[in-house]
């Protein structure tokens, strides 16, 4: 695999990105490797203090910045930057949809979109999320599969179990609107509340006797926009 002759056993490979020095290599178990084109080779695991996050490499992706995207089964996102020779981990807590990446795409004014397992992300340049969509927000997927995104034109293309999804990043807004919240039922003690509670039945009071503390409230946001 080196230049020198040397030969280096990497087994159970489930990804490859080339890159301006080399190549990544994702394993399915045994973390990252970076091949680069002197012979040196490191591999990065999620044992390794300020590494990746999982050892389990689902994809990688390059983007015009240079940056590479590892996406795992189990840990989210890692953003390679190889100016700081860091990475940057992304994973649900910071917004990303769930924690398996299937892959990563880059639109023509260089948005980035992150498929996970159940829904798309879209990652700013500071790897920070700004929106996501799923299944709730008219994606008529459940579940997106491994290796299956890619941008034609500004088209981004993704599979998933119920077939193909595709769609415009230009023509996506928005909805800014924050509709108003009822609530359609109260229980206590888990009794349902007879009569109904609400503005719209006229009864917004509750006078409660010293052993019903137990309380359960359904509500609903009136937002009919699916």
């Amino acid at each position: 695999m080196s230049d020198d002759g040397r030969t280096v056993n990497i087994n159970q490979i489930s990804a490859l990105c080339p890159s301006d020095d080399g190549l990544w290599i994702g394993t399915r178990s045994r973390g990252l490797y970076r091949y680069r084109s002197s012979g040196e080779l490191t591999r990065y695991t999620s044992d390794d203090g300020n590494s990746i996050s999982g050892n389990r490499i689902t994809a990688i992706f390059a983007d015009s910045r240079k940056r590479i995207l590892i996406g795992t089964s189990d840990g989210g996102l890692n953003v390679f930057d190889p100016e700081t020779e860091r990475f940057t981990i992304v994973t649900h807590n910071e917004g990303l949809h769930d924690n398996t990446v299937c892959s990563a795409v880059e639109d023509r004014k260089g948005r980035l979109w992150v498929i996970t397992r159940t829904g798309i992300s879209e990652l700013d340049a500071s790897n920070r999320v700004l929106r996501t969509y799923d299944h709730s927000g008219g994606i008529r997927v459940q579940e997106f599969s491994p290796a299956s995104a890619f941008v034609d034109d500004n088209t981004v293309w993704v599979g998933g179990d119920s077939g193909l999804v595709s769609f415009n990043p230009d023509n996506l807004h928005v909805n800014t609107y924050a509709p108003p919240v009822v609530i359609t039922s109260v229980a206590v003690n888990n009794r349902p509340l007879g009569g109904g509670f609400g503005l719209s039945t006229g009864r917004t009071q509750l006078r409660l006797k010293h052993d019903e503390n137990n309380l359960t409230f359904a509500f609903s946001a009136l937002n009919y926009i699916y």
